[in-house]
């Protein structure tokens, strides 16, 4: 199976504005933030399951990371006690692309900070819309004015009024642009016949959109095929009971802050709000091998190219972030089991993936776990977000390792033991509680 990481931050840092500088018509002190966005990688596409994955079958669904993703963004804005202060808006809305290494967002603003991965500026340069390389030069534009998929990314200067926010909301178009191919060996049990069981691998195509009253294709054969031959479609962004028929619909994404974010014309430092969203599981293609839908009120009796975990797989968060982890995972498990003893009889095998950010201090900070298969049991999905913001409380020392805790609508499970500087393509054997009272043994592969 093909399993890629491909993850991109906002990273939200207010400056103080010259003497406190009010914008014109406005009552209120400026201040300015640096909004930049960045991809963490992505893992190889060599990453092997180990020998007791094997068992694991797809029903109808596989998924992995896209090779490229644009979404459209037409309004951010920062909600406080004051009100909700619009930092960026266009109706049209505007293209954020990305990469493998770096976000491109020079489309979105006029004017760019100039500074290193870290945050720290570079003064020596004035003018940066692609960010900055390794060495700390700026990064030029190509020809058809887009920025390379290379160096940091882009950092826009944002004026804003001063003040303290609790949420961060992005109203993005319903629509985004997807390349790539998903991967899965499809079960045997209550299959509709060969032509969509075992292995098999669906790339994308600009005529197989889910925006038309017949969505996808007919015949799930018809998209099979290697990545050398995927087309860049348009594809739904969020999960919903539907799927869209007009690609110019919006929806919007609420991100509580933890503690809060101030903006004063008169700090001496700069506080940085980091928004992360992990596309890992973002490309998820439906068969139609077992029929049920992805999601109710989604068909049933196309085939197609989708996405349900862009709500879950994003995060806000106050500071810089530190390293990131990848991990692919599968479980031996079985029901009742809230201890996450070793079953005995008869396991249920469940794969997915697993995202730990850390903290600028390399303490982890965020975890979110995602399953493969949306119609595979339920027992490991979800994160450490909260009404609240991100909840670093989830992480608890366990010697070297952690245990992580994890929560979905409310309920929660338990990954123990975790070694989260486990070598590259290492594998590791630890236990778990899942969701609907499952539990038994979790095995993990570092692929980041």
């Amino acid at each position: 199976m093909r399993f890629k990481m491909l993850a991109f931050s906002i990273l939200l840092g207010t400056i103080v504005a010259s003497c406190g500088k009010k914008s014109s018509g406005s009552s209120t002190a400026q201040g300015s933030m640096k909004l930049n966005m960045r991809t963490t990688g992505k893992a190889p596409t060599s990453l092997a399951l180990a020998a007791a994955q094997t068992d694991f079958r797809n029903s109808a669904i596989a998924s992995g990371a896209p090779s490229a993703l644009t979404v459209y963004v037409t309004r951010m804005s920062l909600g406080g006690a004051s009100g909700d202060k619009t930092i960026f808006y266009e109706a049209a809305g505007k293209p954020i692309r990305v990469g493998s290494t770096a976000i491109d967002i020079s489309s979105l603003f006029t004017t760019y900070a100039c500074v290193d991965s870290s945050g720290v500026p570079v003064t020596t340069i004035t003018e940066c819309p692609c960010g900055l390389d390794s060495d700390k030069k700026a990064i030029a534009k190509s020809s058809d004015g887009t920025c390379p998929d290379k160096g940091s990314g882009g950092v826009a200067n944002v004026s804003t009024d001063e003040g303290t926010y609790t949420k961060i909301s992005v109203e993005f178009q319903v629509r985004a642009k997807v390349k790539g191919c998903a991967t899965g060996n499809f079960t045997t049990v209550s299959s509709n016949g060969t032509d969509t069981q075992g292995s098999r691998t669906y790339c994308t195509k600009a005529s197989a959109s889910t925006f038309s009253a017949t969505p996808g294709v007919a015949l799930a054969s018809s998209l099979e095929g290697t990545l050398a031959a995927a087309e860049e479609m348009d594809y739904q962004l969020p999960k919903a009971n539907e799927l869209y028929t007009d690609p110019t619909k919006t929806f919007t994404m609420d991100f509580p802050i933890k503690d809060s974010v101030t903006i004063s014309s008169s700090a001496t430092t700069t506080p940085t709000l980091t928004m992360m969203i992990d596309p890992n599981r973002m490309l998820r293609f439906y068969n139609q091998n077992v029929t049920t839908n992805p999601n109710p009120g989604m068909s049933s009796t196309r085939s197609y190219f989708f996405n349900t975990v862009f709500e879950e797989s994003s995060f806000v968060f106050v500071g810089t972030p530190g390293d990131i982890r990848g991990f692919q995972w599968w479980t031996e498990a079985c029901a009742n089991n809230t201890t996450g003893a070793t079953c005995s009889g008869s396991t249920t095998i469940v794969s997915g993936w697993m995202t730990v950010i850390k903290d600028s201090a390399g303490k982890p900070l965020v975890v979110g776990v995602m399953p493969d298969d949306d119609n595979a049991r339920t027992i490991i999905k979800g994160s450490n977000k909260s009404s609240a913001g991100i909840d670093q409380a989830a992480f608890t020392a366990s010697g070297s390792n952690y245990d992580i805790k994890y929560t979905l609508s409310g309920s929660t499970g338990s990954l123990k033991g975790i070694d989260l500087d486990a070598a590259v393509s290492s594998t590791q054997t630890a236990s778990f509680t899942g969701l609907e009272s499952y539990g038994g043994i979790l095995y993990l592969m570092r692929g980041l």
